[in-house]
């Protein structure tokens, strides 16, 4: 078993060859909140805040929603409480509030690498956690990990730090301490991004000390030691399911490196590029001058001429006038900024077609391939993102299952709409089988979007996908469709509930024999032509085009170049389309 000193100059070590990483870390984040959050972000002022737009646009596309979890086996016998097991994770999901964590955590693996760590909250040493599991974020300023290894296979400790009040720590574990003093630095100095909101120094209410939870992968123990004064507080072995109490989120791995590479790493470059020369241009167009020059004349009239209002006439003798312009933007760095903003949305991942910015072709269908084929990444980075929730339920699911005291209650419906269901209770004494016997698995579109005009949309695709095509294939077996139901379903999730006022049904009319020939159809016979003819006629307008098609004109434009008068005056046209 290794010293207490020995864990603890490992622990410098790693921390000191992550200080890069920490800087590059603060330094990103203060770029994603601008000048105008608080004092301590960054100092120069960024108009073009590419960080922020891409940030929110991927945290939406890939953690929008709580994930569900579904449960199952491969025991017949088992799939009844497979079943109760599955509501009472995705209950307890609710209950921590997961989703709101994983969204969290997918911005600090956009940043750097989203980690979470995972146990019972009676064992953890921070209050106010009551005995259910936990899981809790940790800030990437106060993770570190064994940077020799190359991968997290290969780690031999990793753990994070946290500040406890001193009366809790004498309260839980009996140990007395003095309490630190804190500046919004880590133990190297390193500034933290806390700190940006929270100032450089503050006093706490009550006295903290900063402990250390460092996870010993051979031994399988957790060790908790103040850092300050290296006393160690507790030593104990690691009852916890398979797997470190940790577990991470990155999105591109680095060959024979640790640490991935994240998004973030990868654009702000071309942010700092696009401020950069914003900047510039926001200079070079406050300082541009419209001036009159006057060629001989009077003081008099000089002073006449400046003092004219805008469309004013004034009387000049002798003075020649000519009109002189100094400054302005130049027109080369103004086509460079839109070439490279069309450039950070390229190494975005089309960032216009991600966020829905604008149409990225002449065409739906055009457009539809191109998202297509956007979304690409986004399901790479989605699967990670399953990944990572898959993880963090199967160590729930552990947690809940090994719990030998806590009870459940839940209602298992047969019918929500009319409240029909029985009441289950899970316990240790209902539960059957054993914990392997069971799988986890995450419902992938349960994390994405579903907003009521998703759903809307959703329902418009299905009906003209599958059901109006097979139409009659429905009335052969005997299916019908509930036009009511339809109804309320597009007045509540168009939020038109006026809809349903408006639109009344009538009893269901008997059904009609066959006429015979002569005799008139009854009213609400429909008397529609059983068969139409339809034209589609395609019809291509000159002048119509993209957002990058009108950033590459307007570029020639500015660069000198002549472009086709067709493509000029899309210009215009595509703004007003």
């Amino acid at each position: 078993m290794k010293s207490l000193n020995e864990i603890h100059e490992c622990i410098q070590d790693s921390k000191r060859k992550l200080e890069f990483v920490y800087k590059e870390h603060r330094d990103s984040v203060e770029q994603f909140v601008g000048p105008h959050y608080m004092e301590n972000g960054t100092k120069k002022s960024t108009p073009t805040n590419l960080l922020e737009l891409a940030v929110t646009i991927y945290e939406r596309l890939l953690a929008a929603r709580t994930p569900l979890c579904s449960v199952s086996t491969e025991s017949p016998n088992l799939k009844y409480f497979a079943a109760n097991f599955e509501i009472v994770l995705n209950q307890v999901s609710k209950e921590i509030k997961l989703g709101s964590t994983i969204r969290r955590a997918v911005k600090d693996a956009l940043f750097t690498e989203g980690v979470v760590k995972i146990g019972i909250a009676g064992a953890d040493p921070r209050p106010n956690m009551g005995d259910e599991p936990f899981v809790a974020l940790v800030n990437f300023d106060d993770y570190f990990v064994d940077m020799s290894a190359r991968s997290y296979d290969e780690i031999q400790f990793e753990g994070n730090e946290y500040w406890l009040d001193v009366d809790t720590i004498q309260k839980i574990y009996g140990k007395t301490l003095t309490a630190d003093d804190y500046a919004g630095d880590s133990t190297e100095g390193v500034k933290q991004t806390n700190a940006i909101a929270s100032g450089e120094a503050r006093q706490p209410l009550h006295g903290r000390v900063l402990l250390r939870d460092v996870y010993l992968v051979r031994e399988n123990t957790m060790l908790t030691y103040a850092v300050a004064s290296k006393t160690e507080i507790r030593r104990i072995p690691w009852d916890g399911p398979e797997g470190t109490p940790y577990v991470h989120l990155g999105f591109s791995d680095v060959p024979g490196n640790l640490l991935p590479l994240p998004p973030v790493a990868v654009w702000k470059d071309m942010h700092y590029l696009a401020n950069q020369i914003y900047r510039k241009l926001a200079k070079q167009a406050v300082s541009k001058k419209n001036i009159a020059g006057v060629l001989g004349g009077t003081d008099e009239e000089i002073n006449r001429i400046k003092g004219a209002q805008d469309g004013e006439a004034v009387r000049v003798a002798g003075a020649k006038i000519e009109k002189m312009d100094i400054g302005g933007i130049d027109n080369g760095n103004l086509a460079f900024f839109l070439q490279n903003r069309d450039l950070f949305s390229l190494l975005a991942g089309n960032l216009d077609s991600l966020g829905g910015l604008s149409p990225q072709a002449e065409t739906a269908t055009q457009d539809k391939l191109i998202n297509e084929a956007a979304n690409a990444r986004i399901s790479a980075m989605a699967d990670r993102t399953v990944e990572f929730c898959r993880e963090i339920f199967k160590r729930l699911a552990w947690y809940t299952w090994t719990d030998p005291v806590r009870e459940r209650k839940f209602r298992k419906f047969a019918s929500k709409e009319y409240n029909v269901g029985v009441d289950v209770e899970w316990s240790p004494k209902t539960r059957d089988g054993d914990f392997l016997d069971y799988n986890f698995d995450i419902a992938v579109f349960s994390m994405q979007e579903d907003s009521p005009s998703v759903r809307l949309q959703k329902l418009q695709n299905v009906w003209n996908t599958f059901i109006l095509p097979a139409m009659d294939v429905y009335r052969e077996q005997g299916a019908y469709i509930d036009v009511k139901a339809l109804n309320d379903f597009i007045a509540k999730n168009a939020n038109l509930p006026i809809l349903s006022d408006i639109v009344k049904f009538m009893e269901a009319q008997p059904d009609v024999p066959r006429q015979s020939e002569g005799l008139p159809q009854p009213e609400y016979v429909s008397r529609k032509a059983p068969v139409t003819r339809r034209v589609y006629e395609r019809v291509n307008r000159p002048g119509s085009m993209t957002e990058r098609g009108k950033t590459s004109v307007l570029s020639q434009v500015l660069l000198g170049g002549r472009p086709q008068q067709a493509d000029i005056a899309g210009l215009n046209l595509g703004r007003a389309q």
